[in-house]
């Protein structure tokens, strides 16, 4: 029997209909489902922005995503709702499990997420947050990118494809037992960067004078998040011309292991490292410094910016900077928390 002012229950709903109907927006039951919604995404977005722990790598351009969930509800999103609680017998878990149904549509996975607070090395300030995602595949994120340049309010975007190349556990946890050394030298050696190594005459793999003295006056106690893009030479350019190796063996074996190593000494950690497949998948209005090809990523996590300082203290390490003047073409840095 359909509904009618015949067949209603009661007279609200049918001879006093036409008075009434505006009301239906509020007081029905696709109303009640509605706001049911919108309270399920409003706490989760609240929990995120506290942020609970579990939930503080969940990215903040989602948030919207969510939010259309009640704010392009329909009577189509009604009839979902009430096909779920066929299933689940439950009216507010049928609301939970098209809030979930939302997440698995987007298909993506969130690794890690950083806000960024400027270049450490690089040109101008441009970008204001990075992040590591997992997608289904390279087709489904062009489409979530495209679909989000436009209808939102990104003005730049740049996406590359990587493979991981992390060390092998059983190496971070050696490094990891040393660390007691690495803070006893950290305590006990006074080191002071050389400003006079720095310069403002546009160098691709240092920070100028007014880069360092940025961030050697950051006097945050959050962790670190530096994000380096780098690109090594074919053939390393060593001050000795009797050294030949490639850029890569350079810079990546030579110099890289060492830095690896003393990074666990001082308490960071290697938060990611992988190398770029091919061109970038998406260049949309990207900055000079960044555009092109990029051989390799990593992100190093230091347990305060001042950390990074420490490095020149622990073993072997200024010797091996030898290897990343002589075999790293280029770098792009940024520092960034999460």
């Amino acid at each position: 029997m359909s509904l009618n002012a015949l067949t209603a229950i009661s007279p609200i709903d049918g001879r006093y209909t036409s008075k009434t109907e505006k009301l239906q927006q509020y007081f029905s039951e696709s109303a009640l489902i509605k706001y049911r919604i919108q309270v399920e995404v409003e706490y989760f977005i609240s929990l995120c922005e506290l942020p609970l722990a579990q939930l503080q790598n969940f990215p903040t351009d989602k948030f919207q995503d969510l939010r259309n969930l009640y704010q392009n509800f329909s009577i189509d999103s009604a009839k979902r709702i009430k096909d779920i609680e066929s299933v689940t017998n439950h009216d507010v878990k049928a609301v939970e499990y098209l809030i979930k149904e939302e997440f698995d549509n987007q298909n993506i996975k969130c690794l890690h997420w950083f806000n960024c607070q400027y270049n450490f090395i690089g040109e101008d300030d441009f970008w204001t947050n990075s992040a590591l995602l997992e997608f289904e595949s390279i087709d489904h994120l062009s489409k979530v990118f495209i679909k989000k340049i436009s209808n939102s309010d990104i003005q730049a975007l740049q996406v590359f494809n990587l493979t991981p190349k992390l060390p092998p556990k059983i190496i971070v946890y050696l490094f990891k037992l040393l660390r007691p050394i690495g803070y006893l030298l950290d305590c006990l050696i006074k080191n002071e960067i050389d400003i006079s190594k720095l310069s403002n005459s546009g160098s691709k793999i240092l920070p100028n004078k007014k880069q360092n003295n940025r961030f050697k006056n950051n006097n945050s106690k959050e962790k670190a998040y530096m994000i380096n893009l780098l690109k090594a030479f074919k053939i390393a350019k060593y001050k000795d011309k009797n050294i030949i190796k490639s850029g890569r063996e350079a810079y990546y074996e030579k110099y890289g292991t060492v830095a690896f190593r003393s990074v666990i000494l001082t308490g960071g950690n290697f938060t990611y490292a992988g190398r770029f497949i091919g061109n970038p998948l998406i260049e949309y209005n990207a900055p000079n410094d960044t555009k092109g090809n990029w051989q390799a990523l990593g992100i190093m996590e230091y347990s305060n910016p001042k950390k990074l300082y420490s490095l020149e203290k622990m073993p072997g390490y200024k010797k091996s900077l030898k290897h990343r003047d002589a075999g790293l073409e280029k770098t792009f840095n940024i520092y960034s928390i999460k």
